[in-house]
């Protein structure tokens, strides 16, 4: 329920899609915290990567108890298991029904854009991590193809496991007359993405 607005769109679309071959859907979404969690997780963070992580072994367990808590409410055998974005797949969750992840980016990406924001412990623990749980997936889709190309070079997955599918938001195009004599163009970003997004790479152009 929270993201991007384009993030929302791929999962909105993604979902619909769906929709019309199956039967019923079941969402959750395990990557909720509440305030002591947060506090407890950033004191981690602070104390064996000198700063703020995303996807370390704490966070990682978190979101494991949170699976299996809700594989064990889990009344009818499901066909798949979809994950979105996170990749925190349990071996319950692997031997309850095939796993699949549909990934938009890697650490990696962040990392050349924004140099020495990430410890290289957190680093190697994050790729260890990674690694273990593709091993329980079926199939990765990714949004782009640099991605798919991070997860073998960066990871070493498997690359006959990894599939490029593209992003999924459905925009409509504005067909309307257009005004250039200000010379001014609008750019919509979500502030402190400007690296990652390629912003300044677009205004040098």
């Amino acid at each position: 329920s929270k993201g991007s607005p384009s993030w929302l769109s791929t999962i909105a679309q993604f979902l619909n899609e769906l929709n019309k071959s199956t039967q019923a859907i079941g969402i959750f979404d395990y990557c909720e915290r509440n305030r002591i969690i947060k506090k407890i997780h950033k004191i981690y963070s602070k104390l064996k990567f000198k700063g703020s992580s995303h996807r370390d072994n704490f966070d990682c367990r978190i979101n494991e108890i949170k699976i299996n808590q809700i594989i064990k409410k889990i009344k009818e055998q499901p066909d798949a298991i979809f994950h979105i974005s996170m990749l925190s797949i349990t071996e319950k969750a692997a031997e309850l029904a095939p796993n699949y992840l549909y990934l938009d980016a890697t650490i990696f990406g962040t990392i050349n854009l924004n140099p020495g924001k990430l410890n290289t412990r957190f680093i190697k623990e994050h790729v260890k991590n990674t690694r273990r749980y593709a091993d329980r997936l079926e199939r990765i889709f990714t949004f782009n193809e640099w991605t798919r190309q991070s997860l073998i070079e960066d990871f070493k997955i498997d690359e006959k496991k990894i599939m490029n599918v593209g992003f999924g938001a459905n925009l409509i195009p504005y067909h309307g007359p257009k005004e250039y004599s200000n010379s001014l163009i609008l750019i919509v970003l979500r502030r402190g993405l400007e690296n990652n997004k390629g912003l300044y790479l677009l205004l040098e152009a």
